[in-house]
C-alpha cells in the first residue's frame, strides 16, 4: 500500500505530459456557474475550455468529471468546491500552486513539485502524495493512504486521517494525526497528538507532545521523547536494529504489555518508564531516568549494561486498567467499568483550561472536550460502543495525564 503512492506520482506525471501540446499560454479562468469541469459555459473562458496552464478560480461547485493535472494557479474559494463525478479520479499538481479554501473530494491526488495548501476539507478516498511542498490547515480524512517525499506542515488546525502513514522526508505536526499503520523513514517533528495502531520509525523522530499506540511501538532510528512529551504503547515496546537504534527518553512511556531494548537507551530525569508486563535488556541503558517494571521493579533480563543512576520505580505507574485512581496526575476514573457514564477527577485547584480526548482500540478520535475549567469531567456513553478506551488529558503545557476506559 505504502508503495504504491510513488507510482501514483508517476501516473500523474504521465497523465499530464500526454497532455502537454494542449497547454495554452496562461489564461486567468474563473468559474461563472456550478457544473462540469469539461463545459465551458461554466468558465469565463468560453467558449475555450480549461487548459492545465491556466489559471483558475474556483467560486462554484464543479464536478471533475475527468482526470486533471495542473501547472499554473487553481484556487478553490471558501464556499466552493471542486469534487469528483465518479470515485477512482485522478488530479495531479505538476507545479505552481494549488490552494483550497472549500471542499474537495477526489479519489488521488499527487504533486509532483509546487506549493499546495489546504484551509478547510479535504477527502481522498484511495491516496495522497506529495513530493512538493505542503501546509495543511484544514483535515484531510478518509485516505487509505497516505505519503509525504517532500515537505509537509500539518498546521495547529490541522487534522490527518489516513489508514496508511508514510513519510519518507520532513514532516512538521503540530495538529492532529490519526492512522492506523506509522511509517516514518525521514525526519519527523511532533508538537500535536499522534494516534497510531502500529508504529515504526527508522529516522528521527523528535516528540514534544503525545503519541498513543494501540498495538506495538518499533524504533530502529532515533526517538527522542521530550520532558513534556508522553508515549502510551498498549502492546510491545521495542528498540532495535543492526545499525544503532537509540531512544533518548526525558519525558513519559507507559508500555502496557513487553520492553525490550537491544540497542541505547537513554534519558534524563524527570524520564521515565512504566511497564506493564516483562522487560529485556542486551543494550546500553543510561542517563538517570526511572525505570519501573511493575511485575518486579528491576529489569526482567539484563544482559546489557544498565546505568547506576537509573532509579527503579520512584513514580506512580498505572498498574491495571482496574486502578482506577491512579495515573501519572492522580486522574480519578470512576466507574470503570462503565454502562452508562464514567466522572474523571483531577486536581485543578487553579482553574485552568484543559482539554479531553477519547480515542477508541484503533486509534480513531470519538470524543473531544475542550474549555475544561474544572477538577471534575462527567463522560457519558451516548453513542459510544463496548469496548476499550484511551483518553488523554491535556492544556497548553503538554499532557498531564492519560488512561484506560472501559465501557461494557
Amino acid at each position: 500500500m505504502k508503495n504504491l503512492t510513488k507510482y501514483y506520482i508517476i501516473f500523474f506525471s504521465c497523465l499530464i505530459m500526454l497532455g502537454s501540446s494542449i497547454l495554452s499560454s496562461g489564461t486567468v479562468v474563473t468559474s461563472v456557474a456550478n457544473g462540469n469541469w469539461t463545459n465551458p459555459s461554466n468558465w469565463s473562458s468560453f467558449p475555450i475550455p480549461v487548459l492545465p496552464a491556466d489559471t483558475v478560480i474556483i467560486n462554484h461547485n464543479i464536478i471533475l468529471d475527468t482526470d486533471w493535472g495542473s501547472f499554473a494557479s487553481v484556487t478553490v474559494n471558501p464556499g466552493a468546491s471542486l469534487i469528483e463525478n465518479v470515485p477512482g479520479r485522478n488530479y495531479g499538481v505538476v507545479s505552481g500552486t494549488f490552494t483550497n479554501g472549500g471542499t474537495m473530494e477526489i479519489s488521488r491526488f499527487g504533486i509532483l513539485s509546487g506549493v499546495v495548501t489546504n484551509n478547510d476539507s479535504m477527502r481522498m478516498d484511495i491516496s495522497f502524495a506529495n513530493l512538493g511542498n505542503f501546509t495543511n490547515n484544514g483535515t484531510m480524512y478518509a485516505m487509505d493512504s497516505f505519503y509525504n517525499g517532500g515537505v509537509f506542515v500539518n498546521g495547529p488546525n490541522g487534522v490527518i486521517d489516513a489508514m496508511e502513514f508514510w513519510s519518507s522526508d520532513t514532516l512538521d505536526n503540530s495538529g492532529v494525526i490519526n492512522t492506523i499503520n506509522f511509517l516514518s523513514t525521514g525526519y519527523f517533528l511532533n508538537n500535536g497528538p499522534v494516534t497510531s495502531t502500529d508504529f515504526l520509525n527508522s529516522s528521527d523522530f523528535i516528540n514534544n507532545t503525545s503519541l498513543v499506540v494501540f498495538n506495538d511501538f518499533y524504533n530502529t532510528g532515533y526517538f527522542y521523547n521530550s520532558s513534556a512529551a508522553t508515549v502510551i504503547i498498549d502492546f510491545d515496546f521495542l528498540n532495535s536494529n543492526l545499525t544503532p537504534a537509540v531512544f533518548v527518553n526525558d519525558g513519559s512511556v507507559s508500555v502496557f504489555d513487553d520492553w525490550s531494548n537491544t540497542d541505547t537507551i537513554y534519558g534524563n530525569a524527570p524520564g521515565q518508564f512504566c511497564v506493564i508486563d516483562s522487560t529485556y535488556n542486551t543494550g546500553v541503558m543510561s542517563g538517570d531516568f526511572d525505570f519501573c517494571d511493575i511485575s518486579g521493579g528491576a529489569i526482567d533480563l539484563n544482559l546489557g549494561t544498565v546505568d547506576i543512576n537509573i532509579t527503579y520505580c520512584t513514580v506512580v505507574c498505572i498498574t491495571s486498567v482496574e486502578d482506577n485512581d491512579k495515573s501519572y496526575s492522580n486522574i480519578r476514573v470512576y466507574p470503570n467499568p462503565t454502562i452508562n457514564s464514567s466522572t474523571l477527577e483531577f486536581d485543578n485547584s487553579k482553574g485552568e483550561k484543559y482539554v479531553l480526548t477519547l480515542y477508541n482500540n484503533i486509534g480513531q478520535l470519538v470524543r473531544r472536550i475542550d474549555n475544561i475549567t474544572t477538577g471534575k469531567i462527567r463522560l457519558e456513553r451516548m453513542n459510544l460502543t463496548s469496548g476499550m478506551y484511551f483518553f488523554l488529558l491535556r492544556k497548553d503545557a503538554g499532557m498531564i495525564g492519560n488512561g484506560k476506559l472501559i465501557i461494557e
